[in-house]
């Protein structure tokens, strides 16, 4: 997700365990696309399966669809437990490096889970990155959503006025709850100020032909 500046905002934890717990870990739950080999195996998953989704999901944002990928949901599992992902030559060494240590089929081995984060933030790729920068939303952003409101939505999915939204006019809040706005008809969505506003930012992710 993005906020209204157009800073990185990380959310939805309902499926996260604490691994602390000698029962958990065990739960085949996710998008398919980024379920890592352990998990497909049945095997208690830790930190290490969260690198592989992280893997998975930078691997997608580079190369356009995920690493399997696959309309044939078998098929991909097969490949993510026995194949090594597909790394397009278009990609830089340094990156190659990267998504080849986060989709590393054994956790052991897979990068980060020695050390922990810090591997990652270390790792060639990632040179030239103010880390703190970023955490202090000091980095500006690619791409900044053309928003004339925001609204502040608390763990009960409403409208939270308690909280303050940052350089946004919050006189136009409402009471309104995420799932009572209007259904629109699929004509209507193309004056829709929210759909025209991300209209040219997604790409055309290139077809397996023109990868391979």
């Amino acid at each position: 997700m993005l906020d209204i500046n157009g800073h990185i905002k990380i959310i939805d934890f309902g499926l996260s365990e604490n691994t602390s717990n000698p029962k958990a870990g065990y739960a085949m739950c996710g998008s398919p696309e980024y379920l890592s080999p352990e998990a497909i195996r049945r095997e208690r998953c830790g930190y290490a399966a969260d690198l592989y989704g992280l893997g998975a999901v930078l691997y997608e944002l580079l190369v356009g669809f995920p690493p399997h990928y696959s309309k044939n949901r078998a098929k991909m599992h097969h490949a993510i437990v026995n194949r090594n992902a597909h790394l397009p030559t278009r990609l830089t060494p340094e990156c190659k490096a990267l998504l080849a240590g986060l989709l590393n089929r054994d956790p052991k081995l897979r990068l980060g889970s020695y050390e922990g984060i810090i591997e990652i933030k270390r790792h060639p790729w990632f040179k030239g990155v103010s880390w703190e920068n970023m955490y202090n939303k000091k980095v500006v952003p690619p791409f900044v959503p053309n928003c004339d409101h925001a609204y502040t939505v608390n763990e009960d999915f409403e409208i939270d006025s308690s909280e303050e939204t940052d350089d946004v006019d919050t006189s136009c809040q409402t009471e309104t709850t995420l799932d009572t706005y209007p259904e629109k008809k699929p004509n209507e969505y193309e004056e829709d100020t929210d759909f025209r506003m991300w209209r040219n930012y997604a790409f055309r992710a290139p077809s397996p032909e023109e990868m391979y």
